[in-house]
């Protein structure tokens, strides 16, 4: 993009920014006016957010720091710009100037309210897309981009802020230390359970009855005091880290702190439940009690609106820094609410199982996962594990494909009654003589060949092909549309756009 263009979408910003504040006004004294109606309050929400909140501070710092922008960056920015700007300009034309009373409130809740949530949730979805873009630009990769822009925000308690937070590589101070240990607050031989069998966390009791969630990492009976101190230290920091998190964006749960259990050799993480919502259980679990079921009682709808939330959660890991390395249905948890339970409805998902999480520059160890259940998530790189095949955050987004192509099918590839026959051959072998037939698990290439057979031939008459095209960018690493190579770049830029391109913005585009 040549200069002056990038310049003319910078110099349009302080425009955006002054109708974010001056439809701000304008809908806080409509709020005034009509207060009792839930859509004003929605719409204020909003336009606060847009004027005086993240919005406004990532435009403003844009605006400050017009040599920082990327030429792609710009571009996106000057569309969505303009985007926000429409759909705000829409929404204050439906709302009108004029004295209150019963008839006026009463005619604008059946003229207006259908029109307005339409148009809220409009902008709503280009507020989310400006900050997405905005975050890979700010975080992504090792550039100048994540260190400079970021610490240039002001800190709030805001998306972008929490981000920087989370990326943070200074160890937490010595009173935040004091606080993230909350060893007192558990009985550590209170029983627990898993909420499921095949995984880490589980449903535990603080000592005031309050439910949370732990997550253990164990350290053998032979471990030394500095391995049981770099233990601490780890779990100590990712802890400080969690804590920011804001579970309604981000869809990973706030970590509260971390404790250690001497007498079974092991550290937890503790994580509050979500707000409002309760009842927590694995994505495995649901989708076991389904398996075998023709048809499930649960709309698409609901399994759409399941799947663009594990991307996007793994979207928010990715930008605080992280590789998750284990993304499979027994590392998603799915939490009811008061009007949200299964089986009609599928809950919020949210991304657990941080044992293996590292930060996405820290050395990759190579290490070999054994059980297949686990396997078969994995990129075929990450079962070959050869030199130059460190975990990055390609092989997440390939072990999410492998996820969003069970959403759709609603089969386990785990389940003997679900999808297991798929990844699995009989061959004629002789053993004493004789000949017998064993079952044998795919190679790692041939399971990714039946992944994207199966996504190819199954998908399209349930979810369409758009959802089709989302699970093999996935299961192809994110490609090159146009040089049909995988991407390679050094900072995750590429990856990051590719992601928001080739996923979450297709996912968006769905309608069932």
């Amino acid at each position: 993009m040549p200069a002056a263009k990038t310049t003319s979408v910078v110099l349009a910003i302080p425009g955006l920014v002054d109708l974010a504040i001056k439809y701000a006004d304008f809908l806080k004294e409509k709020y005034d006016l009509y207060k009792a109606m839930d859509k004003d309050k929605r719409l204020f929400k909003l336009a606060v957010r847009c004027a005086q909140g993240e919005v406004s501070e990532v435009l403003n710092f844009y605006k400050e720091n017009a040599a920082s922008v990327t030429a792609t960056f710009a571009d996106d920015l000057e569309q969505l710009s303009q985007a926000i700007r429409d759909s705000a300009e829409s929404i204050t034309s439906l709302l009108t100037d004029g004295e209150t009373g019963v008839l006026v409130q009463v005619g604008y809740s059946f003229r207006g309210a259908r029109k307005i949530s339409k148009s809220c949730a409009e902008l709503e979805k280009w507020v989310k897309r400006f900050l997405e873009r905005a975050i890979i630009f700010l975080f992504f990769g090792t550039s100048t981009s994540t260190a400079t822009p970021a610490a240039g925000l002001a800190s709030s308690n805001t998306v972008t802020s929490r981000i920087r937070s989370i990326r943070s590589a200074d160890p937490p101070a010595e009173a935040e230390i004091k606080s993230l240990n909350i060893d007192t607050e558990y009985d550590h031989d209170e029983a627990v359970t898993p909420v499921t069998k095949d995984s880490h966390i589980w449903l535990e009791k603080n000592k005031s009855g309050t439910n949370t969630l732990g997550e253990y990492r164990k350290y053998a009976n032979s471990a030394d005091t500095p391995a049981i101190n770099a233990t601490r230290i780890l779990v100590r920091d990712l802890a400080a880290r969690l804590r920011q998190a804001d579970p309604s964006t981000m869809g990973i749960l706030r970590c509260l702190g971390f404790s250690q259990n001497l007498r079974k050799n092991l550290f937890a993480l503790h994580f509050a439940y979500p707000e409002g919502q309760t009842s927590p259980k694995a994505l495995q679990a649901l989708m076991e009690i389904d398996q075998g079921h023709a048809r499930p009682v649960h709309s698409l709808t609901e399994r759409l609106r399941l799947a663009k939330g594990i991307a996007s959660a793994l979207f928010y890991i990715h930008a605080g820094g992280f590789v998750h390395k284990q993304i499979n249905p027994t590392n998603v948890l799915v939490f009811e609410s008061a009007s949200h339970t299964y089986p009609e409805h599928l809950g919020q998902p949210y991304l657990v199982g941080f044992d293996a999480v590292r930060k996405a520059d820290a050395r990759s160890q190579l290490l070999r996962e054994t059980d297949w259940k686990k396997n078969i998530y994995q990129h075929p790189d990450r079962q070959h594990l050869k030199v130059g095949h460190e975990f990055t955050m390609r092989h997440d987004v390939y072990s999410l494909g492998v996820v969003l192509l069970e959403i759709a099918l609603w089969r386990l590839f785990t389940d003997p009654r679900g999808g297991q026959k798929h990844l699995w051959n009989k061959v004629k072998k002789t053993k004493d003589g004789q000949e017998i037939e064993e079952s044998e698990l795919l190679s790692p290439d041939a399971q990714r060949v039946q992944y994207k057979d199966l996504a190819q031939k199954q998908i399209p008459p349930k979810f369409g092909t758009k959802y089709k095209d989302v699970v093999l960018a996935c299961l192809d690493g994110l490609e090159n549309g146009e040089e049909q190579r995988k991407l390679q770049d050094a900072d995750g830029i590429v990856v990051g756009v590719a992601y928001i391109e080739q996923v979450m913005d297709r996912l968006d585009q769905i309608e069932l």
